[in-house]
């Protein structure tokens, strides 16, 4: 069971509570399912920097030639799983450190965009997710 700050008093509650026991402010099952969206959003994102990951190694430049795409995909990688474990703990400094690692990629892929233009719908991706789980955090008060 999580647990969330209530949007009106402050207090931490379960997210199975249909109304905060301090305040009694009603919760709807909305938040559940938009703290799962983001979840998937960046399971998918790891997925996909494992795969490319996979790919890097399986090459025939190997890490030397595609070293935009390991950067990309192992700060894909990172930046997940710091993200998923910031929202489990609700911890400001995890949040900064996944954005950090999520800008690097979109940095990195940018700089790919030249090489392939796959890496312009990677970018907008990369994008989208990360202003989305800031906005998340900023919306329930991890941030």
């Amino acid at each position: 069971m999580s647990m969330i700050k209530c949007p009106e008093c402050g207090k931490e509650i379960s997210t199975k509570a249909k109304s905060c026991p301090n305040c009694g402010y009603p919760l709807s099952k909305k938040h559940s399912e938009r703290q799962s969206k983001y979840y998937v959003f960046n399971v998918i994102l790891i997925v996909f920097g494992i795969l490319m990951a996979l790919a890097v190694l399986k090459s025939n430049g190997g890490l030397q030639q595609n070293l935009n795409a390991a950067l990309i995909s192992w700060a894909l990688i990172i930046g997940g799983v710091f993200f998923l474990t910031a929202f489990k703990k609700k911890n400001k400094v995890l949040i900064l450190v996944a954005s950090v690692f999520y800008a690097l990629s979109f940095i990195a892929a940018l700089r790919s965009i030249q090489i392939a233009p796959a890496y312009l719908m990677l970018e907008i991706a990369i994008g989208l997710v990360l202003i989305g789980n800031i906005a998340f955090a900023k919306k329930n008060s991890i941030i």
